[in-house]
């Protein structure tokens, strides 16, 4: 029996926030064709490579924000990735979003061609005070798991109390919604 891989796209995430520029540095167009070469020398798979952005970035595909459910200063945007629709519509079946700060030093071949429907790194400084248990730099998944993630999800509201129990937004909010065994 053959087992036929849906098609994998390779997705990263661009927008300016001023209200993050004072984190010491600045991401630009060049971050987002670095990343592109490196998962080109680092994956052997069929894949796509696409940037959510409002940006032309040149060289790359993109694809528009969905601006929603943005908070100014965090990385809540990225949640739109989760939102079953959008996700199929906009980048396709199977899905490996990386952060735009990653840095690949070796193959993905093997993460990207596992086949459960949702992955997600457990955070190895989760014991430490203010960490979340999921690192969200990294995830695998098919397009409409966990849309919770981004159903739930009030801009307004989530913010008030996200953080009490883990450090960092985006992070504190998937480590509340999804059960500690993914």
């Amino acid at each position: 029996m053959v087992v036929v891989m849906p098609d994998l796209v390779i997705t990263t995430y661009y927008w300016r926030d001023p209200t993050r520029d004072s984190r010491g540095y600045i991401f630009n167009h060049d971050h987002i064709r670095v990343l592109r070469n490196m998962v080109e020398r680092n994956l052997t798979i069929p894949h796509r490579f696409i940037c959510v952005t409002d940006d032309k970035v040149e060289g790359v595909k993109t694809v528009p924000l969905d601006w929603r459910k943005h908070v100014p200063g965090t990385v809540f945007m990225r949640l739109m990735q989760h939102n079953p629709e959008w996700a199929k519509a906009n980048l396709g079946e199977r899905i490996l979003s990386l952060d735009l700060d990653v840095v690949i030093t070796g193959s993905l071949d093997k993460l990207a061609s596992r086949t459960e429907d949702f992955i997600i790194w457990k955070n190895p400084n989760f014991q430490q005070r203010g960490r979340a248990f999921y690192q969200s730099s990294v995830q695998l998944f098919n397009a409409g798991a966990r849309p919770q993630l981004w159903t739930d999800f009030d801009p307004i509201e989530t913010v008030k109390w996200v953080n009490w129990r883990f450090g960092g937004k985006e992070q504190a909010w998937i480590s509340e919604r999804l059960e500690w065994d993914e």
